[in-house]
């Protein structure tokens, strides 16, 4: 079995990939993914709870850009939490506009599967580059 560190690379490489069965394959059916706590209403931001609505958000976003690159620069882990730092860019299809920053994830790993995965980013950024304040998960709680 794969280290909680490990299984996260490994979600960061099928990601990078666009390969979604391998990232629906390490969610736990009821993951808990968090973006900006509070801030419900910005883009790509919110709770979105169980496999299905994670898949919806990464595929969101992957609609919204044409994804350049991602990567993972900075990795740490303390028994099942791991915490990382990571590069996107990408040109927003509604604008063309290019973006290049990092983001912050911090996930919990139980028994080989990701339970939670919180995420911090440029809100105000990721907005701008795709041409919209709202968010297009309009299904989000």
């Amino acid at each position: 079995m794969q280290t909680p560190k490990e299984l996260v690379l490994s979600v960061y490489d099928a990601y990078a990939a666009g390969d979604v069965e391998s990232l629906a394959a390490v969610m736990g059916e009821g993951i808990c993914h968090t973006c900006h706590e509070g801030n419900q209403s910005g883009v790509f931001c919110g709770r979105f709870v169980g496999r299905e609505a994670v898949l919806e958000r990464i595929q969101a976003i992957a609609t919204a850009f044409a994804i350049e690159s991602f990567a993972c620069v900075w990795i740490a882990a303390d028994g099942g939490k791991v915490a990382a730092i990571c590069r996107f860019a990408g040109t927003g299809r509604a604008t063309g506009a290019r973006i290049d920053t990092r983001l912050a994830h911090f996930f919990t790993v139980e028994n080989g599967l990701v339970v939670e995965f919180e995420e911090i980013f440029d809100s105000g950024l990721v907005a701008a580059a795709i041409g919209s304040t709202v968010s297009p998960l309009a299904s989000t709680p």
